[in-house]
């Protein structure tokens, strides 16, 4: 068998005995379709790549799927290790795996790297467990809507256990989001057009897309977005329009409150851009970072 036959019977052989894989894998397994993918949108936790998945997937005979890689594929292996989940051959390298995906496809698989500017990430990355989160910090709260309405009247409150608490910046910055060598493609190491929302390269069988914005909003209402897919020859629907995901998250209202009323010291902007700095300078002009800069620091 050659290497994407033995992926394809290991892949099946964890199913079968209910190994705990990425539901995105387990779906596509059961119907067959793993290898068939036609655009897979691949990005850290909340940079907008639910609401891309829902934005495809209302375009007629596309297959899409979403993933947040490393995070799956650290599912597959570190917390299978009690079931001695073992490689399905000696040499295996998680490129292969990506390899193997939409290798049915004969027009290759179009792979979408999300980015998204570091604050308002993490900032939705706090907000994604907030409802659980403060339940247990805060026993006052013992359920969500009081908690929401204290801190409606009191945004400045919990702006400052934001930056300053555990639970915010302090945490959130212990952790890199810089996932983008994960398909054997190094994005540092390409030409990048700051001024684009969209980036485009290929690499043998395979589209790379890279989509930056500052907010998924304007990416849903980019006619860009219907014009990177009719280049790659596929028949998409115009009329579309899918809202923001987190539109229908219980905390929307308390949300929106705190990005309004969002600010951080100077030395803690510092400190964000720097930890992203690599990633930043790549992607964003000096024009944006200093537009964010006012927009937040406030001494």
């Amino acid at each position: 068998m050659n290497k994407n036959e033995l992926i394809d019977k290991w892949l099946n052989n964890l199913y079968d005995n209910n190994v705990q894989i990425p539901m995105w894998i387990r779906k596509n397994i059961k119907n067959n379709k793993l290898k068939e993918l036609e655009i897979l949108i691949n990005g850290s936790t909340k940079t907008g790549t639910s609401s891309l998945q829902l934005f495809f997937k209302k375009m007629s005979g596309l297959k899409v799927e979403k993933c947040h890689m490393m995070k799956d594929w650290l599912k597959i292996f570190n917390r299978n290790r009690k079931n001695k989940v073992a490689p399905p051959y000696e040499g295996f390298h998680i490129n292969d795996f990506y390899k193997f995906l939409g290798c049915n496809n004969p027009d290759g698989m179009i792979i979408v790297e999300v980015v998204r500017e570091p604050i308002e990430r993490l900032i939705s990355i706090f907000f994604q467990n907030i409802e659980e989160t403060f339940r247990h910090v805060n026993n006052e709260f013992n359920t969500y809507k009081k908690f929401e309405q204290y801190y409606l009247n009191n945004i400045d409150e919990l702006v400052s256990k934001f930056n300053n608490g555990k639970l915010g910046l302090n945490l959130l910055l212990k952790f890199s989001f810089e996932n983008w060598k994960i398909f054997g493609f190094d994005i540092y190491h390409q030409p990048f057009d700051k001024l684009n929302t969209i980036n485009c390269y290929n690499n043998n069988d395979k589209h790379y897309v890279v989509i930056k914005f500052p907010h998924i909003d304007d990416v849903l209402k980019s006619s860009s977005i219907i014009n990177l897919y009719q280049k790659y020859g596929k028949n998409i629907p115009k009329n579309i329009f899918v809202k923001n995901a987190g539109k229908d998250k219980e905390y929307k209202n308390l949300y929106t409150l705190f990005k309004k009323n969002y600010h951080c010291s100077n030395e803690q902007f510092n400190k964000i851009y720097e930890k992203y700095s690599k990633f930043v300078n790549l992607c964003f002009t000096d024009e944006e970072i200093n537009n964010r800069r006012e927009r937040y620091v406030k001494d």
